[in-house]
């Protein structure tokens, strides 16, 4: 499915309350006949580093934001049942809060009351996560608009100075259900490393029928476990923007590829095959679904087809998944509606593939940019 992004601001949560039926999200890879029976299903996320209970699998939406000179990015995952929108956030910051623990917290809820107009704090309790500073809030928000009182409950787990979680249930009163609640939020569960926010392990196997497979096998296979961590977590915070690419960072790759002596080839290879293979995969679809419009003419470009042969063999795609991109192709060169979200659909306009398809160029820009000389 074409991957829609919106960027939220501040007051992300009073704009879901007043508009949850009208967000451009992205799709996590998944069929609508999957989803509109309920399940609570454990989902978890590999590269954010959590587990929890959603009613069913949830939307995912990734955006970053600049204040003054810090980096805010933020991954968002949204499921709802009955009217109840649940949703889990990882927020990362490129600078950290010198403010203590209590203080962030405060300023948190403060900053939500500000930009949630009429809204009133209704009660707030500092406790802990396992060892990590937590507070829960709930807003009662008021809108002439609402036929009844609507709430927002949350939840703001502190893992560090620069990294936190938000737990986050919208509700109005007719809709609340407690079990449902707790069993969102007694599920959340952060896995090992989550302040790395590194993913999947390297993958370094090269495509089949890759020219010099061999040897562009060769060093990477040698390389440490600790080595592919490190340089997986380093890729996916450059494309997250969560790691700048600075000198220092250039040098600690081009170190580890050095130490085993690693061809310029064999890295060209690895910035299309390795961490970012699905970075690559989503530009071409970007660029395939921007042609299909502007042509009327459905793209399936070899290129993107031989990235997606690669991404199925170590399971980042599946032929289902390629399937529904290229169907949701043919309908964009149609200007037919493209399904997206909770069974949603819109029209995808070439103002909006051209965003995609820059903010996607600026990722592979940033990559590009860590293995330049």
């Amino acid at each position: 499915m074409i991957m829609i992004v919106v960027v939220f601001t501040i007051g992300m949560i009073f704009l879901l309350v007043s508009r949850s039926n009208n967000m451009d999200t992205e799709k996590a890879k998944t069929n609508v006949s999957d989803i509109k029976e309920e399940t609570w299903q454990t989902f978890n996320s590999t590269a954010d580093r959590f587990g929890v209970l959603f009613p069913y699998y949830p939307t995912f939406n990734s955006a970053s934001e600049t204040i003054g000179r810090i980096l805010w990015t933020y991954n968002t995952y949204t499921s709802k049942k009955d009217n109840v929108t649940f949703i889990v956030e990882k927020n990362i910051f490129s600078e950290p809060d010198t403010l203590s623990p209590d203080s962030q917290l405060e300023n948190m809820v403060n900053d939500f009351l500000k930009n949630s107009s009429g809204s009133t704090l209704v009660s707030q309790k500092y406790t802990y996560y396992d060892s990590y500073r937590t507070l829960d809030f709930l807003v009662q928000m008021h809108d002439s608009s609402f036929t009844e009182n609507r709430y927002v409950k949350v939840r703001v787990i502190l893992i560090d100075q620069k990294t936190y979680f938000t737990l986050t249930a919208i509700y109005s009163e007719s809709n609340y259900n407690n079990t449902d609640y707790e069993k969102f939020i007694n599920s959340f569960n952060i896995t090992t490393s989550s302040v790395s926010n590194s993913t999947e392990p390297l993958v370094i196997s090269p495509p089949e029928g890759q020219k010099n497979s061999t040897s562009l096998s060769g060093g990477f296979a040698s390389m440490t476990k600790d080595e592919k961590d490190r340089i997986t977590k380093i890729i996916d915070g450059v494309v997250s923007n969560s790691i700048a690419v600075t000198e220092v960072i250039k040098k600690e790759v081009a170190n580890i590829f050095t130490k085993y002596a690693i061809t310029d080839e064999e890295i060209e290879w690895f910035k299309v095959y390795g961490p970012a293979v699905m970075e690559n995969y989503t530009f071409l679809l970007y660029a395939d679904a921007l042609q299909s419009l502007q042509t009327g003419v459905p793209l399936k470009s070899v290129e993107r087809q031989k990235i997606a042969d690669f991404a199925i063999d170590i399971g980042k795609l599946t032929k289902n998944d390629i399937q529904n991109d290229n169907l949701d192709l043919e309908k964009i060169a149609k200007e037919e509606p493209v399904s997206y979200g909770d069974g949603e659909t819109m029209i995808v306009t070439e103002k909006t593939l051209k965003f995609l398809f820059n903010n996607q160029s600026d990722v592979l820009s940033r990559i590009n940019s860590l293995f330049a000389k």
